[in-house]
């Protein structure tokens, strides 16, 4: 009786700190296409460019993927990137980051950085720069070196009358790289 309330007590911990499952992400590109992908890869990687800004990426792919070389993702498959950017004394932490466009160069002066989320979304060879609106809540950031970055997609173009709507969802949790760690699947 012990060692089976043992061994069912130690089967449920070992199913409890399996990883959960990667939430869907919902792609609408307008005219070009909905899909709804799994990632298989999920990635984050916060670099510092000194005295110009920090950015945090986010990779998640629906096939493989590397922090140290890019991978085209192969035909028909997704690759969303994200990139957070914020000015070098702005740490990126949990927060909401809007996908507004950059400032306007003035007197040809570079325009300031930002705080601002941009996601690009590739499918195959062909790549699909959405318009501003929505944005991406971080619920949490942990840049040690077996840290992780969650948070929601929540990008959201409404439509004009020049541009389609399009619109990309969902909850991820993309793991930090590791260079040289060997982060492809």
């Amino acid at each position: 009786m012990i060692r089976t309330l043992f061994l069912a007590g130690l089967a449920s911990g070992l199913l409890s700190c399996q990883a959960e499952k990667p939430s869907a992400i919902h792609v609408d590109l307008g005219p070009a296409g909905q899909r709804t992908f799994v990632p298989r890869t999920a990635l984050a990687e916060s670099l510092l460019i000194p005295g110009d800004h920090n950015e945090l990426r986010l990779l998640l792919a629906e096939g493989k993927a590397a922090c140290e070389r890019h991978i085209a993702p192969q035909p028909g498959q997704i690759l969303l990137h994200v990139t957070v950017i914020a000015p070098d004394k702005v740490p990126i932490g949990p927060g909401t980051y809007a996908w507004v466009p950059p400032p306007q160069p003035k007197n040809d002066q570079p325009p300031p950085v930002t705080v601002r989320a941009v996601p690009k979304v590739h499918i195959g060879t062909t790549s699909h720069l959405l318009r501003p609106g929505g944005g991406v809540q971080l619920t949490k950031v942990d840049l040690d070196p077996n840290g992780s970055v969650e948070g929601l997609l929540a990008f959201e173009f409404p439509g004009d009358g020049k541009s389609p709507a399009t619109r990309v969802e969902g909850r991820f949790t993309a793991r930090i790289c590791n260079p040289g760690g060997g982060n492809g699947n």
